[in-house]
């Protein structure tokens, strides 16, 4: 019992030395998306009549499966947005200047809605590696919330309070420390995403290295591999509590 008093303190004590400016608003994010989760979980269950499941055994491959599935959410909200800017970067440089704008115009509408680019040049391709960097990990916190909202929902609406505690219990190893690994990537991503930001509008040769030099920041890899090990304990507490 002591020692598992100590790593929940430890626990608790990462999860509080992260809860940085970046944190707080991927935190704001995952809870737009839980109440728009429930307006969609709601609807749901109206129109469809689903009916909630709530798995109460877990084999070791699941256990494994659950624990690589949260790693890569992690490592995608931390890290995706800086290498699909690389991405943007090597597409640009082989099409045509007609054909990348063709393409690109879905995406003006968004990012005029949601982002104002103040960087020196607004030219492609630097408003949508601006769109990249930003979108995914904030994005990914919606998605996270939005399906978290959905559970909560169907759960509450079929069984009242009691659906409400079957929720709780069922995921408590997500809420406890599956849930803050998401959301302390996610502040990491979009710590890396301003400062890639101010990359933006100078030479693409810059920018990338700026991009190479995020992805190898000491910093960021030391506590990305702290929550794969708490990760591990979340597929282990989905197991076994």
């Amino acid at each position: 019992m002591k020692y598992l008093d100590t790593s929940n303190t430890l626990i608790i004590d990462f999860f509080f030395l992260n809860m940085d400016e970046e944190f707080l608003k991927v935190l704001f994010i995952f809870f737009i998306g839980v109440i728009l989760g429930c307006f969609v979980g709601y609807s749901l269950t109206k129109i469809y009549l689903l009916q909630p499941y709530l798995k109460t055994e877990i084999s070791d491959i699941e256990m494994i499966l659950i624990f690589f599935r949260s790693s890569f959410i992690a490592t995608f909200l931390c890290y995706a947005g800086a290498v699909f800017s690389l991405g943007e970067i090597w597409f640009y440089r082989r099409v045509s200047k007609k054909i990348y704008e063709l393409l690109n115009k879905p995406w003006n509408l968004l990012r005029s809605l949601i982002f104002t680019l103040n960087v020196s040049e607004r030219n492609a391709p630097y408003d949508s590696l601006h769109t990249l960097l930003f979108l995914t990990p904030t994005g990914g916190c919606v998605v996270i919330g939005l399906v978290f909202g959905v559970y909560l929902s169907i759960f509450s609406l079929k069984f009242g309070m009691l659906g409400m505690r079957m929720f709780f219990y069922g995921i408590f190893p997500h809420t406890f420390i599956e849930v803050p690994c998401y959301l302390i990537s996610a502040s990491l991503g979009l710590k890396i995403a301003k400062n890639l930001e101010r990359m933006l509008g100078k030479k693409l040769q810059s920018f990338e290295g700026a991009v190479y030099n995020e992805l190898n920041n000491s910093e960021t890899l030391n506590k990305m591999v702290i929550l794969y090990i708490l990760l591990i304990l979340s597929a282990f507490m989905e197991k076994f509590y």
